[in-house]
């Protein structure tokens, strides 16, 4: 017998999925809370740090951007690693530290606490993701004609106003179709979640659903298809409506460019 309605049945109706809808629920919102802050956050760090490296009083401005590329040229795993490492709750260095110099009395929960590992998860991404913003947005802002600030300076605008009025605009025009793709990338990224919380810490329905307090649609999916019992129909569920949420991406970008404008494909 075909049971596939079923299943979204079970998905959606609290009456009959009980604790599922409500995992969906905080599930699914978290992911989207998720997607707008990891890209809108690395983004902005790596438009401040770009903006700040162009300024002419920066000396030797080389070294600092090769320091800040350092997190993006280390394996994404590997900082993950590092940092659930250095945030841990009892034997974390970043805890003990705070505590050695009298800054904290009780050791911060980053990863076990619900809220704060979302917190955390969204700064450690800042750490590893604005590298990547910051040579997007340097590379794009070297593209802008030099005779449009000169212009600028002529009639008197100050830096905030050129860079409202010139450089923002600009750049922001350029990057959106990648800060929309990132954006869709985020909301499947699995690893950061994986790698960093596991998808904990556990919440009141988490033995039923396996869904944890930081745990995304994707995350979820793996959990139900890989942990014991396998729940292979629901996690059919969440996958097609992770594609159908991420098509609509898809099809902007793809009807932005430049080939297709141009009725080549």
């Amino acid at each position: 017998d075909w049971v596939g309605g079923q299943n979204f049945v079970t998905m959606f109706n609290k009456s009959v999925g009980g604790a599922w809808t409500s995992a969906f629920g905080r599930t699914a919102l978290w992911t989207v809370i998720w997607a707008v802050f990891s890209t809108f956050t690395c983004f902005f760090a790596g438009f401040f740090f770009a903006v700040v490296l162009q300024d002419k009083r920066v000396k030797m401005p080389k070294i600092y951007r090769t320091i800040f590329i350092l997190p993006y040229a280390i394996p994404t795993m590997l900082s993950l690693f590092i940092w659930a490492n250095l945030l841990n709750g009892t034997f974390g260095p970043v805890n003990r530290t705070l505590m050695y110099f009298e800054i904290i009395k009780k050791a911060i929960p980053w990863l076990s606490d619900p809220t704060m590992a979302k917190v955390t998860l969204i700064l450690v991404n800042i750490w590893i993701g604005f590298p990547y913003s910051m040579i997007l947005t340097t590379s794009s802002m070297t593209a802008i004609s030099n005779s449009l600030y000169e212009a600028a300076t002529i009639d008197g605008a100050n830096k905030w106003q050129q860079f409202k009025s010139i450089t923002f605009p600009l750049v922001a025009y350029q990057l959106k179709p990648i800060l929309i793709m990132q954006f869709a990338g985020n909301i499947n990224n699995f690893g950061a979640v994986f790698f960093l919380t596991g998808g904990g810490p556990n919440m009141p329905d988490t033995i039923s659903t396996q869904a944890g307090a930081t745990d995304l649609l994707i995350s979820w999916i793996y959990k139900l298809t890989m942990n014991t019992p396998n729940m292979y129909n629901l996690a059919s569920v969440l996958s097609i409506l992770v594609f159908v949420v991420l098509v609509p991406f898809a099809l902007y970008n793809f009807t932005r460019t430049k080939s297709f404008k141009e009725s080549e494909i």
